[in-house]
């Protein structure tokens, strides 16, 4: 019986474990995808286009 809850709660803290990192990346994806975002955006019309230089 012990071993049967002991099996059961690692089963459990593993598929906690994988959940965790899954939502750990998805926010990481999200975050690095918004800073470039926002990195990007900072340089519009700062830089003169290839036509109108000089």
């Amino acid at each position: 019986m012990m071993d049967e809850n002991a099996a059961a709660l690692g089963e459990v803290l593993a598929r906690l474990l994988m959940r965790t990192r899954r939502l750990v990346r998805d926010y990481e994806a999200r975050t690095d995808t918004a800073e470039t975002v926002i990195l990007w955006s900072m340089t519009i019309g700062h830089e003169p286009s290839p036509g109108r230089r000089g």
